[in-house]
Parts: structure tokens; sequence; C-alpha cells
């Protein structure tokens, strides 16, 4: 502990702790001290005792910076409480810095298109509208939305405004992205009622409209009284009548899955209790129609008491039956894909015809001779390397005139086992020509023919056509 202004300001720490000053030092001191502290950047917290002789000398006090002003004589505990607050807000300050610096440098990394595509979202603008003020198509916008998100590592769309938020993204039209928070996305350190309503009601509407564009909606958690509050389109979107819906979360257990309650219990309490940064969950509610709608929730405390408890939750959901549906879908193809597979003795393979790149899945490792463990994806000369040398080119010529043409390609050779003797496979194949989000591939699958005579001679294109 320094004892005197000049100790301070002559060789003191001023990278952390707080500044205790009192008024009454002479000359006029304590106003050097405090213009000194702010020409050194200086972000200490400064309390301030004063004996009340000049009645504007605290108002001063606090216009230069001071976070608390203490009438002497000052108790013990009122000291340390005072100096425990001024620390804790500035704690709060520096995690809000950090914030604001770690967004600012994701924001940087975007290109000028993804930059421009969040500034739409924060803007509340959907992704035709977006395309339309860009003189884009919504397919492109698309594709920069998903490299967005991936630049961002944002795992939601509420993660990515979070982010431009935090980072003081200028949003389209004028403002910037951080005049206010919601609470929807505010940070633990700030609650809402910190912003002036006028701005916070701007911005939550923006907000508002940034969510419904994006098919999510918003929900806001009394703890202590067990009320919830859902937004309009949450409710329309899972399918849930307005006036049937129940107003407390236990009332809410009833309409969900019984075989996902534990699971929706248990992260829930790991987060009320601080053993998640977070809360998040996919689950099914039944909707009015009787029919179960899954729905992928996310959220955080946002208030809490002096002793931890928490106060208030606050996140977003989204109906998410229809990805659920796709992905029954495809575990369903795949299965029956596997089965095909083994049935047929065959392996899968995907070749990127611009970098060579090769994809081969678990079966086309195993007829490869490569090791189990030697990844799916592998070069295209490692892979060629495989193939028996007398055979090479004929697999050559056979993926560049399939590159060329577009036409199908098949293709007999022999490939070296893992024992070093050679196997006999057929492989047909097919281009998949480049969309926005892929390049052109030559996709397919290779039959093993062990077992069922010599290799056929490799044939061309044109004589399988002819």
């Amino acid at each position: 502990m320094l004892g005197s202004a000049a100790e301070l300001l002559a060789g003191g720490s001023l990278e952390q702790g707080c500044v205790l000053l009192d008024l009454a030092l002479p000359g006029g001191g304590a106003e050097d001290v405090q213009q000194a502290l702010a020409r050194r950047g200086a972000r200490l917290p400064v309390v301030v005792t004063c004996d009340g002789g000049d009645p504007a000398a605290p108002v001063r006090a606090m216009k230069r910076g001071a976070v608390d002003v203490l009438q002497k004589p000052v108790s013990e505990p009122d000291l340390v409480a005072a100096v425990e607050r001024a620390l804790a807000g500035s704690a709060r300050e520096q995690a809000r810095r950090g914030a604001r610096a770690a967004a600012a440098a994701r924001v940087e990394r975007l290109s000028r298109r993804e930059r421009q595509v969040l500034e739409g979202l924060l803007a509340g603008l959907s992704n035709k509208e977006i395309a339309r003020s860009l003189d884009l198509s919504p397919r492109t916008v698309e594709m920069h939305r998903a490299n967005m998100m991936a630049t961002l590592g944002a795992a939601s769309l509420p993660d990515a405004l979070r982010i431009g938020i935090d980072a003081e993204l200028p949003a389209p039209g004028g403002g910037v992205a951080s005049v206010g928070l919601s609470p929807e996305i505010a940070p633990l350190d700030r609650p809402p009622q910190a912003e002036p309503e006028a701005i916070r009601s701007a911005y939550e509407e923006k907000l508002r409209l940034a969510l419904e564009a994006s098919g999510d909606g918003a929900w806001d958690w009394d703890i202590a009284s067990g009320r919830i509050e859902l937004s309009p389109s949450l409710i329309e979107r899972i399918g849930l009548a307005y006036g049937s819906l129940p107003e407390r979360l236990d009332l809410l257990e009833a309409l969900m899955h019984p075989d996902d309650r534990d699971t929706f219990y248990r992260r829930l309490d790991d987060h009320l209790q601080g053993r998640s940064a977070a809360f998040a969950c996919e689950y099914r509610l039944r909707n009015q129609a009787g029919a179960w709608r899954w729905t992928e929730v996310r959220g955080r405390v946002v208030d809490r008491a002096e002793d931890g408890a928490p106060l208030r939750m606050v996140g977003t959901a989204r109906d998410i039956s229809g990805r659920k549906a796709d992905e029954a879908r495809a575990s369903r193809d795949q299965a029956l894909l596997s089965l095909a597979q083994r049935g047929a003795a065959a392996a899968i393979w995907d070749i990127d015809l611009d970098s060579g790149r090769t994809h081969l899945c678990a079966r086309g490792r195993e007829l490869a001779g490569l090791a189990p463990d030697a990844g799916d994806e592998v070069a295209l000369d490692v892979w060629l390397s495989r193939v028996h040398p007398d055979d090479s080119a004929d697999v050559l010529a056979a993926i560049d005139a399939a590159a060329e043409s577009g036409e199908p390609a098949s293709v007999a050779f022999r490939i070296r086992r893992i024992d070093g003797g050679w196997r006999p496979v057929l492989a047909l194949g097919t281009v998949i020509e480049a969309t926005a989000d892929t390049p052109r591939r030559l996709v397919g699958l290779t039959q093993d023919l062990s077992g069922r005579g010599a290799a056929a001679p490799a044939f061309s294109l044109a004589e399988e056509r002819g």
C-alpha cells in the first residue's frame, strides 16, 4: 500500500488495484492525482473520502471519474465495502474491454461480404433482404453467412450477433450495434437496467427483428417466482396455443417428452450452479395438435443475488424439427448405404477435382491397404501409389476423361493389399458439378473382385458407352 500521492505517481503500479483518495489533500492535490491518472491512461477505480467542508468537491471528484464518495469519519466496514464494490466494478469493466477486443479481432478476420451480411443481420434483415440490398442471390448470401459463422467461431446466430454487438459493429443505416444490450444477449456483468430505457427499447426491437429473421424466439425466466415468458414467434413456431400456454417452468414440464426431462434438468442445474458457462439443450415439446416438436434452447443467467443464487435467466429457442427429421433420414440412408456396401463388398470414395484431395470410407482404406487410423482424407497421389504400376496410367486416364467430359467413369485395376499382395477391383464414378459451397467432384464406389477370377483389363469411357 502506498501512503502518498507522490509515491503513487512516481512508482506505484497503475495496472490493478484501487486508489483511496482523500479530498483534503493540501493545495488541491486530489484533483491533481485524478488528472495525472487520466493522463497516464490508468483505469484504476478511485474511491474518495471527504470531510464535508466543500459540498461541491465530491461532485467534481465524481465528474473526474471517482466511483464512490465516502463522508468522514468512515467506519472500517463501510470502507472495505466501498473498495470491494470498486474492485468488482473494475473487474467487470475489464472483462467488457476484453470481450470488445476479442470480438473486434474476430470481426477483423471477416471478408467484406461476410461483414456486410453480419451488419444486415444486426439490422434485422432476412437473407432475401440482404441479398436485395447487396445485389446478390439468396444462395450466395447463405454461403457468405455460413462462412461468416465459421470465421467468427459462432455456434448459432445469437452467438454471431453477440460478437457483432461486442465489437460495436456499425449496423446499416447508421448507428452502432452496441448502443444497448437486450436481456437475450446481455453479458453477465451488464444488467439490462443499466442502459437508458429508450435506447434499450430501440435495440431490443432491432434484436427482435433479427431473431425473427433467423427463426429464433426469445424467453425470459424469473427464477424466484418460476414465471417464464416466451416470445410470440417462439410460441407460434413450436405450435402452442396462447390461451393454454403454461406460465411456469414446472408446468411447462408437462409438455416435455419424458425421455428428455432428465437431460434438460441436469444441464439446467449445471448452469444454475455455475458449472457451465451457458445452458444448451435439445428436447421435444408436445404441441397443440399432440405432435412432438424438437426445440433447441440456449440461455444463461443474467442476474444473481449477492450470495450467488440465480435470479433471472434469458435466452433463445428455435424449432429444429425439420433438422431432426433430416438427420433421421440421413441416418437411415447411411444405414441402408452401409448395408448395400457390405452386400456388394464395395467402398465409397470422393475426389476433389480441383485439389486432388480424396475422401475414403473405412472400407475404402481397407481395400487400399491403408492403416485403419490413416484418416478419411488422403492426397490423390498417396492413393494412386497403392495402384499397380501397370494400371496407374489407365486409372489416371479414366479420372481425366471424366473430369473433361463430365461423363461417368469405369475402370478395373489392381490395388495393393495391406499384406503386400494385389487385389483386383472395379471403380465406378460420376462427376458432381461445383456449387457455391462445394468444388467439382468425382464420386463413386470401388468393388472388390477378389474370388471372381483375374481382374479384367482396364477399359475406356468410350468403350463403356459403346
